[in-house]
């Protein structure tokens, strides 16, 4: 049984890390999935993408860096069959510079960033995708404004990540993801 470990470094050295077994997990049967992220209509650039069982699926977790709006897992460390959370984390610079914990090559500050995805698709994900044996291919369309429905009660966010006093980034989605696994 193989294992592969992998690491993203997220915001200010926080550090993200699965495991993934590769073949069967369980005896249960995996699955590929190949997808892609846009948010508010454009391709995420970077990021990663972690799909976690939801409530009567059994299996590891499975994740994929993101790169360019696309993601792929193989089937090899892929999904079981069932349910899935799905997570999108990405990073970017703020323009700011802030002290580094552990100087690299001398320097004693570094470029500050941020998680600038709202948490309803990460910490808070209510996303959540169908996976079917064989290939799976998802498409998540992000939106980073809150789109209040007809008639229904404005809500504060809680919980603000982004930095931008645009528009509230945080409130709840007004449903699931755009695309079906299938």
């Amino acid at each position: 049984m193989a294992i592969t470990l992998l690491l993203l470094t997220v915001v200010g050295g926080g550090v993200i890390a699965w495991v993934n077994f590769a073949g069967t997990a369980g005896g249960l049967r995996r699955a590929s999935v190949q997808g892609s992220v846009t948010l508010d209509g454009r391709p995420l650039e970077d990021g990663m993408v972690v799909l976690t069982p939801a409530a009567g699926t059994k299996g590891p977790t499975a994740g994929s860096a993101l790169s360019k709006g696309k993601f792929s897992i193989a089937v090899a460390s892929g999904p079981v069959v069932g349910r899935y959370r799905v997570e999108i984390m990405a990073v970017r610079k703020t323009g700011r510079k802030v002290k580094s914990v552990i100087p690299v090559g001398g320097r004693k500050e570094r470029d500050e960033t941020e998680q600038f995805i709202p948490t309803r698709y990460n910490t808070a994900s209510e996303l959540e995708v169908e996976i079917k044996p064989g290939r799976n291919k998802i498409t998540l369309e992000l939106k980073s404004q809150f789109e209040a429905k007809p008639g229904a009660a404005s809500k504060m966010p809680r919980g603000v990540v982004s930095r931008s006093k645009a528009a509230p980034d945080h409130a709840p989605a007004a449903g699931r993801p755009a695309g079906r696994s299938g």
